[in-house]
């Protein structure tokens, strides 16, 4: 029997955002493209061998998605602002043939899809503004 793990290395999004503001609150919808580099593998988790829980299989690769969410804004003081924002990543269906160890026999190949739920709180300082 094998288990397989994911490992979201790295997580990148290209966005844009559209909004109201109401008096010093800003609400806002964000869309765009994301990408992600999983490393994925595959355990060998047979308690009857000698090998148990060793790696069997393993492959890496950068997948892209796409990205949608919404967040409020808000001004602190003059220059200082603070947000929380929700975004959903949706990376779709994918499979995947992975480098097997010699010693396993069977190639390993995994269909799986992949969604990821972010929730990001930030403190902005602006350089510089509009007014």
């Amino acid at each position: 029997m094998t288990i397989n793990s994911t490992e979201a290395q790295a997580l990148g999004t290209i966005t844009a955002r559209l909004g109201l503001a109401f008096d010093r609150t800003l609400f806002y919808l964000k869309g765009g493209g994301a990408w992600v580099h999983n490393k994925y593998s595959a355990l060998d988790v047979d308690p009857t061998r000698v090998t148990f829980n060793r790696v069997v299989a393993t492959a890496d690769e950068t997948r892209w998605g796409w990205v949608a969410g919404a967040g409020i804004e808000q001004m602190l003081w003059d220059n200082w602002s603070a947000h929380v924002e929700y975004q959903y990543i949706r990376l779709g269906r994918r499979v995947l043939a992975m480098d097997t160890d010699p010693a396993f026999s069977p190639g390993v190949v995994e269909g799986f899809r992949q969604h990821i739920n972010l929730i990001k709180v930030g403190l902005n300082y602006r350089f510089w503004s509009w007014r």
